[in-house]
């Protein structure tokens, strides 16, 4: 009988899903086609907004909390029903490129739809929608709750004490970063944090260069390839030199010189060895007459796999495993999310469940349509797994 109700169960999903692919699409591409860099507040909010009269039939109350520079934090809620475990479903309305990017376009080949910010994360947005539309629709939609940052390309800093005290009320969170290429899931990242190396020299006139001019250029150049080679492959730390700006004139002696890299760490002793070794080079002069300053910033800590991760993890390879007859695997990622934050408050993190794609953060960006019925399905019934829920047995 419990495999009867489960099996019935499944068959309205997917009957729902497919009975509304028109308005999925619909709804996928006004999200694409709204432009949300970080820093275009007004696009951000509209993004949020299109998420809220989607999510208006359901029973999920929503509140907004204001910022005058960044988009607004949306935080949607479920009832709530005492004994049984809470999930916050985790994403971000926010993407890489601004309106002055001018790649505004969007189009949909084959089961395709290219368009910025289709993969990251405006697919996992969709999914997260119809995941609880579905929850709704069954009558199951309790202890699961939406939380929408309006800044995590930029490391989500504008309400990060706020999500820090949202965060401890659950035992589990579902981050919708997208699928990894075999559409496996992630319970580990790197941490991130920049260096920004400034040097400062002596400016003169570069036909008369004399003991008292100092060319900072020359002294950074001599610093870049020492502070790269502090990354080790082994621990999975890489460090990337991202910008390098400097000198004012081509024939004036450069007074001053900044580089500033790209961190990443799984572990947090890398940092403190990092920061001794930059010690080091910041005293270390090369060119007579520079002076060199450096600073490291760790602002986003390693997500690391914890017990409830784990768990969580677990039951999410089971429901794969009974809707698709397949492993859900399991892979670290170097790029950063919210789910690095969560994971500071000793929540049970699952990330990755997002839609599949590639080419993210380019103007290549794609997401593979097919890919969101599945992973619907998929939160749905990890959503339920996690319940007990009787209509959920395997």
């Amino acid at each position: 009988m419990a495999k009867l109700r489960q099996k019935e169960l499944l068959e309205e999903l997917k009957n729902y899903l497919l009975a509304n692919q028109t308005a999925i699409r619909r709804y996928f591409v006004a999200l694409v086609e709204q432009n949300s860099g970080t820093f275009n507040k007004e696009g951000v909010d509209r993004v949020g907004q299109i998420i809220r009269e989607n999510l208006g039939n359901t029973a999920l109350k929503v509140t907004t909390r204001y910022h005058r520079k960044f988009g607004n934090l949306l935080y949607f809620r479920s009832a709530f029903k005492k004994g049984l475990p809470r999930l916050l479903i985790s994403g971000h309305t926010d993407t890489v490129f601004e309106p002055s990017s001018g790649m505004s376009r969007v189009e949909i080949i084959n089961d395709f739809l290219r368009g910025s910010g289709s993969c990251d994360m405006k697919g996992g947005l969709v999914v997260a929608t119809y995941a609880l539309k579905l929850l709704g629709k069954i009558g199951q939609l309790f202890n699961v709750d939406l939380l929408l940052t309006p800044d995590e390309e930029q490391g989500s800093m504008a309400f990060r004490r706020l999500q820090n005290v949202i965060y401890r009320k659950y035992d589990y969170a579902i981050v919708l970063e997208g699928a990894g290429q075999k559409m496996e899931a992630c319970v580990e990242r790197k941490g991130v944090g920049k260096i920004v190396l400034d040097v400062f020299g002596r400016a003169g006139h570069s036909g008369h260069k004399n003991i008292k001019a100092a060319n900072a250029i020359e002294e950074i150049c001599q610093k870049i390839p020492r502070i790269v080679a502090l990354g080790r492959g082994e621990a999975g730390t890489t460090i990337n030199v991202g910008t390098v700006s400097g000198g004012e004139k081509l024939n004036v002696v450069a007074s001053h010189a900044r580089a500033e890299f790209d961190v990443r760490y799984f572990d947090f002793t890398e940092v403190d060895r990092i920061r001794k070794s930059l010690n080091l080079i910041e005293k270390d002069v090369v060119i007579k007459g520079t002076k060199t300053k450096v600073r490291l910033e760790a602002f986003s800590p390693p997500m690391i796999a914890n017990a409830k991760s784990l768990e969580l993890l677990h039951v999410a390879q089971k429901v794969n495993q009974t809707l698709f007859g397949k492993d859900l695997g399991v892979g670290r990622r170097g790029g950063g999310s919210d789910g690095n934050i969560i994971s500071q408050q000793s929540v049970g993190v699952l990330d990755g469940l997002g839609i599949l794609g590639k080419y993210i953060h380019t103007s290549e960006e794609e997401a593979y349509l097919p890919s969101i019925n599945d992973r619907v399905l998929l939160l749905v019934g990890v959503v339920l797994k996690c319940q007990n829920n009787s209509l959920w047995i395997n």
